[in-house]
């Protein structure tokens, strides 16, 4: 935590070690993760559009996240994604209508929070509309519990909240 980093600063100066602060410390967002709705911060759209449940494997630069959708009338539906943590744009195709899209995932200098960047393009009416979602992951609670905040630009129109998921 901060405090001893700062009670360890003078130590590790006359050490000629790095400050505790600037060393890189990689977050494991491994685990599997349920979507808690009292935590989060919704919008008038509420949990439309979020997982219920994530699965994540993350292993050195390489993350697989399976979301699932959870439906009251149909069957789930799961989302796989392989990233490599490297910002490389990946081309995808999305559950939704099969539409393309690209994704690219990197994490923060200090290795703390994941970025994850996507974009969707479905064409209707001769028209194309493009769904932008680009989300900070992070984790809370000494790792008990993963924040993502997510931004979004669509046809219908900006969206910002924090999903809060607890851990199994």
């Amino acid at each position: 935590d901060t405090a001893y980093w700062n009670a360890i600063a003078p130590y590790r100066s006359v050490a000629g070690l790095l400050a505790m602060a600037d060393m890189k410390r990689e977050t494991d967002f491994s685990g599997d993760w349920v979507f808690d709705e009292g935590r989060s911060r919704l919008d008038n759209v509420g949990a439309g559009n979020l997982p219920g449940k994530l699965s994540i494997v993350h292993k050195d630069n390489r993350i697989l996240i399976k979301r699932t959708m959870i439906s009251e009338y149909e069957d789930n539906t799961i989302m796989e994604d392989t990233l490599t943590l490297d910002g490389k744009e990946k081309a995808y195709r999305s559950p939704f209508r099969n539409a393309p899209g690209t994704i690219a995932a990197h994490l923060s200098e200090k290795g703390d929070t994941l970025y994850i960047d996507s974009k969707v393009i479905f064409q209707n009416g001769g028209q194309t509309r493009e769904f932008v979602v680009n989300e900070a992951w992070t984790l809370q609670d000494h790792g008990k519990s993963l924040s993502i905040a997510q931004s979004s630009n669509s046809p219908r129109g900006r969206r910002s909240i924090t999903a809060v998921y607890g851990k199994l």
